[in-house]
């Protein structure tokens, strides 16, 4: 059975209602606040319901009265929740127990509705009953609706409260409203009454436990490891846990509270409640903290992409990254440290904010990419005589970047440059928000003793454009913003301006002071050029130990994947198997490998269906193989139906962040296809026994993008698919 909980909107309701249900997916405030003052709207969960339960009348009474116990402890609100899930007709239960509830909840959808003639709406509907506050204040009256024995609610008090209740008795009453109305009080004056998010936990209802769902653990990805190590170091002071949904949206409102928003989401699939405990893990099942939840909401994530990257554009790689997630809900609560974060490589620059502050304090430097003598200029001109805090960013930056071993390698080499100045690792999730993060980065700098901190032109501003073509960050908005907030961020801005070598007099100076001279600059493209080709680099530009360590990078051999995907009996396995012999022929000296899908099937992902969520698991795990093949510079050949795009996208991406990736579509006919049927698949699809093969009873989804597509190899022959090939690798 399904239950409605629908009542008029006053703030003790909204407290009463919100802990009934904490996934309320909305609270939409009226504008006509002079009509309902301090009110939040009524608003309706909506299950598909059997049975409705109308709560109306004056709820202020109703929670004062259910509130009071004989004993005068008062009620917790999980007591009343256990009285609304026996709500029933002839005393069956609506949900055998909480998490059936919450279970409910969760796959369906909560739709607010408008403030007017809800009795007329549903007086005369099966199921719906109608209780006045009156009612609930009497147990018999409560003991009768719910069809259980009188005397089952006796705990409640028998008469309604009609006047101001004696503080005595109610105490723990009277303060929480008074708290909760000061909420109410502070929203109305400031005006914020089109939306309201209700910060439940400024309650501080201690006492009021509500049953939860456990949730065993999350699965982090690298972006979330380095926001939660982070947080438990104290990168992110004063932030130390996973922002509340009030301190979330003040965020969004206001960068100089907290620039970026720092928070925990889960998928809307997954059962979570209040009190759940969260083991938060790392791949390989290391917990590093546990997590219990205190809140879940469901983020506006339009508006914090609007709010923190100035557009909703998905070509922002952060953007796309949270879009990639699907439905979300963020959780926050009491974050509890359990193993300690640790790194195996580059020990002695890896040091706490506590660690690093003790040595400053420094002018701080933020960088994700490797020093050249502009940037050891620029940052001499900006210190004067104050030490310098080199702090480049380890975790995620973006995916062109140079590998972090290979930067710290040039880092390593440019600090004798430098003069005074300190070497420190920082793990960090970049978000490319260009002038919060500014901001951002300023305020972590504080945090290991910077007392001033450069900002240079685009700060974090992302490598890619808008759809429409356009940057996402002016040149200097990063610098405005973040000397705008100087002094709530308690260190001092330095604005650099660009620097330039002027050739006729071997000397770097900057943009303005260029004028004159005669100035030179090598592009990125053309160095990144140079160095492929080993070319010689001119030291005005950069430092020998520097070139020397990227050259030995830019010059190993790229790794390369070609990834065949088509019907079952389209070819792919025989195009694959030729192709890896002329590879191997061709490029001796290196390794070539055949991921083929039947073995692939019977080693890595045995136990794997054919549902359409196994088919994808399957063709990932082959995508992330595939990767680490090409990550190592060998070359990989893939045979593999891979049938839906997502999937294909996905390999691509992954792949070609660290090497070539070449799909090939073998578009073979559908009736040539059955015409081989070497294993009898497609007779037994066609006859029904065998369910949801590609082709027949499940769609494949033919490339859209892909580089290679042989029409038919009855027609074309083995060769001439190789020769194109090696267009590709040549």
């Amino acid at each position: 059975m399904k239950l409605i909980v629908q009542s008029h909107g006053g703030s003790a309701t909204t407290a009463f209602m919100s802990f009934i249900n904490p996934y309320i997916e909305s609270i939409n405030c009226p504008n006509n606040t002079d009509t309902l003052k301090h009110t939040i709207p009524e608003r309706t969960h909506t299950y598909n319901p059997t049975h409705v339960l109308y709560i109306y009348g004056d709820m202020h009474k109703t929670i004062r009265s259910l509130f009071r116990r004989k004993d005068g402890k008062g009620v917790t609100y999980a007591s009343i929740l256990n009285i609304i899930l026996k709500c029933s007709n002839n005393a069956t239960p609506l949900f055998q127990n909480y998490n059936e509830y919450i279970e409910t909840v969760i796959k369906t959808r909560c739709e607010p509705i408008g403030c007017v003639d809800h009795m007329v709406r549903w007086k005369g509907v099966p199921g719906v009953f109608f209780i006045h506050y009156e009612q609930i204040c009497n147990s018999d009256t409560i003991d009768a609706f719910l069809g259980v024995p009188t005397g089952t609610c006796s705990a409640f008090a028998i008469k309604p409260r009609r006047s101001t209740p004696d503080v005595s008795e109610t105490s723990e009453y009277l303060n929480i409203m008074s708290e909760f109305d000061k909420i109410i009080d502070e929203l109305v004056s400031k005006k914020h009454t089109e939306k309201y998010y209700l910060r439940l936990s400024r309650l501080k209802l201690t006492n009021i436990v509500i049953p939860s769902i456990p949730m065993n653990s999350k699965t982090l990805d690298e972006r979330e490891l380095c926001d939660l190590e982070c947080l438990l170091n104290g990168t992110f002071a004063p932030i130390n846990t996973y922002m509340t949904c009030g301190e979330y949206y003040r965020c969004l409102a206001d960068p100089s509270f907290y620039p970026i928003p720092i928070v925990c989401s889960i998928s809307s699939d997954v059962p979570i409640g209040i009190g759940a405990a969260i083991s938060l893990k790392d791949v390989t099942g290391i917990t590093y903290a546990t997590l219990t939840v205190s809140e879940c909401w469901k983020p506006d994530l339009t508006s914090e992409w609007k709010a923190v990257f100035g557009c909703d554009d998905d070509t922002h790689p952060y953007i796309r990254y949270v879009k990639s997630k699907g439905d979300i809900r963020y959780v926050s609560g009491n974050l509890v440290a359990n193993t300690p974060f640790t790194h195996n490589s580059f020990s002695e620059y890896r040091k706490t904010p506590q660690q690093v502050k003790a040595l400053g304090p420094f002018i701080g430097f933020q960088t994700r990419n490797p020093l050249h003598r502009s940037h050891t200029e620029l940052i001499k001109r900006s210190t004067g005589d104050i030490p310098v805090l080199l702090h480049p960013v380890e975790g995620v930056t973006q995916e062109c970047d140079i590998p972090f071993p290979v930067r710290m390698q040039c880092y390593k080499n440019t600090l004798p440059y430098l003069g005074n100045a300190t070497l420190s690792i920082l793990r960090l999730s970049m978000r490319m928000a260009g002038p919060r993060e500014a901001v951002w980065h300023a305020g972590i700098r504080r945090n290991y003793g910077c007392s001033h901190f450069i900002v240079g032109r685009d700060h974090a501003g992302p490598s890619y454009r808008k759809k429409d073509g356009t940057s996402f960050y002016g040149s200097l908005d990063a610098q405005k913003l973040a000397k705008s907030l100087e002094a709530s961020l308690g260190i001092t801005i330095v604005t650099s301006e660009e620097v330039v070598y002027c050739e006729d007099i071997g000397e770097y100076r900057t943009l303005s002071e260029s004028e004159g001279h005669t100035v030179k600059n090598i592009s990125g493209t053309l160095f990144r050029s140079m160095l492929e080709k080993n070319e010689d680099v001119p030291e005005w530009y950069s430092y020998p130990e520097v070139i020397k360590s990227l050259q030995t990078y830019y010059q190993k051999p790229k790794g390369v994947c070609f990834y065949f995907v088509g019907l079952s009996g389209s070819g792919k396995s025989t195009l694959a198997n030729a192709l890896k012999g002329k590879l191997t022929e061709k490029y001796p000296c290196r390794e070539v490998s055949l991921l083929d899908a039947d073995e692939i099937r019977t080693n890595l992902s045995k136990g794997l269906g054919f549902s359409k969520e196994d088919r994808s698991t399957n063709v990932r795990r082959i995508g992330y193989v595939a990767s680490e093949i090409v990550r190592h510079g060998g070359i990989v050949v893939v045979a593999n139906i891979a049938p839906y795009q997502e999937d294909r996208e996905f390999n691509r991406k992954l792949i070609t962040s660290y090497g070539k990736y070449v799909e090939l579509y073998v578009d073979t006919p559908i009736e040539v296809c059955e015409e081989r049927d070497v294993k009898g698949l497609y007779k037994a699809a066609r006859a029904g026994t065998l369910k949801g093969f590609t082709g027949v009873s499940d769609p494949f989804e033919p490339p859209t993008n892909c580089e290679v597509i042989s029409l038919d190899n009855k027609h074309e022959t083995i060769a001439q698919v190789i020769s194109v090939c090696f267009k590709h690798i040549e």
